[in-house]
């Protein structure tokens, strides 16, 4: 299995990381004209002259380097003479510096690199949903090179990405530690919303405010998300996933390393928030200090054989209550922070859904 790595643009990652797992890092200027997935207001803040330095230090460590371009949308901004000029600049530099691949969610993004750009490789984002064989064979004709799997739906759908890998010969990529809500409601709205925050069209997250407010207000929805554990990986080798994502964007290097190794090793002993890209949105300052979220990795040997067995998607979760039951075994939430949290939450949520008409 190999690795995918979020840069946090800092001199000291990338000698560090070099790992034979880790095969490629990813990131992006902190806007552009297409955008991707991280609001720009949260994110590092390269100048084009790092992007183009940092490049040169992976390819020197024998890594490539996606950029991301993985906007949902465009606001219809890509059909005017102002938009293709703004694309066609941004695809210029990037290929000028030395870009390996590009991630894009729009079809359309695709087939205009795909003709008037073919030394890059094409990738396709988690954001596109692909989680049927027809999505997935729809972006492999239309000349994706890889696709990154929907999450919400797909990481403990075990038959289902058996098919699709043996319907596809395209690359084949999950996400490993994202802890999104499990068929999240959000997730449409939400990846809209980061697109044009990342436009430099900055607003507030709902979405992330909500998230937090069910995770924290009902724990169960941390175990329900897609994450995959180190010890987890060899089952996704057998079905031929070929590469995953670990997302750690604008984190410190320190938290990087820790969770790079922690997969290139296949284990971990502690708490597994140290590895989902949810600690890091929940203020988590120092992996060494007592987390407010504590989730006994070691105690979840055997947790997903539950979802190899059974058909997950076929049950609803009310009724099934494996994760419920998983939940009180192995979560464990500081109940003073549960409850600051969980008020500070409401009040925001409340105060945004009670505005005065007419503002």
């Amino acid at each position: 299995m190999k690795f995918t790595v979020g840069t946090n643009w800092q001199d000291d990652l990338i000698s560090k990381i070099k790992k034979d797992s880790v095969k490629e890092v990813y990131g992006k200027l902190a806007w552009d004209f297409v955008g991707g997935g991280r609001p720009a207001y949260i994110s590092a803040d390269p100048s084009k002259e790092k992007v183009c330095s940092y490049i040169k230090q992976a390819h020197q460590n024998g890594m490539e380097f996606n950029y991301l371009l993985s906007a949902v949308c465009l606001g219809n901004k890509e059909f005017t003479t102002f938009g293709q000029k703004k694309i066609h600049q941004l695809l210029d530099w990037v290929v000028s510096i030395g870009v390996d691949s590009v991630t894009v969610s729009i079809p359309y993004l695709l087939q205009l690199i795909k003709k008037q750009y073919p030394q890059l490789k094409v990738h396709i984002s988690s954001f596109a949903n692909v989680n049927t064989i027809e999505r997935a064979k729809y972006w492999e004709d239309l000349g994706a090179a890889r696709i990154t799997l929907d999450e919400f739906t797909l990481n403990r759908d075990f038959k289902l990405l058996r098919k699709i890998r043996n319907s596809l010969g395209c690359e084949l990529q999950l996400i490993a530690n994202n802890g999104c809500l499990y068929n999240c409601p959000f997730v449409d709205y939400h990846y809209t919303s980061l697109s044009h925050n990342s436009q430099l069209q900055p607003t507030f997250d709902f979405c992330v405010l909500n998230c937090k407010y069910l995770r924290i207000t009902n724990p169960v929805n941390f175990i329900r998300a897609g994450w995959i554990r180190p010890e987890d990986i060899c089952f996704y080798e057998d079905i031929g996933i070929d590469s995953m994502i670990l997302a750690t964007e604008d984190i410190s290097t320190e938290k990087i390393l820790l969770i790079v190794d922690a997969y290139s090793k296949r284990q971990y002993v502690g708490n597994l928030m140290d590895l989902l890209f949810i600690n890091y949105c929940y203020g988590f300052k120092d992996i060494a200090q007592q987390a407010p979220v504590y989730i006994d990795n070691q105690a979840l040997d055997g947790f997903i054989e539950h979802f190899i067995k059974n058909d997950c998607h076929l049950m609803a979760c009310h009724e099934c209550g494996y994760c419920q039951e998983i939940t009180k075994q192995v979560v464990k939430v500081d109940p003073n922070y549960r409850e600051k949290i969980t008020d500070e939450y409401k009040v925001i949520l409340d105060s945004l859904i009670n505005l005065p008409r007419g503002l």
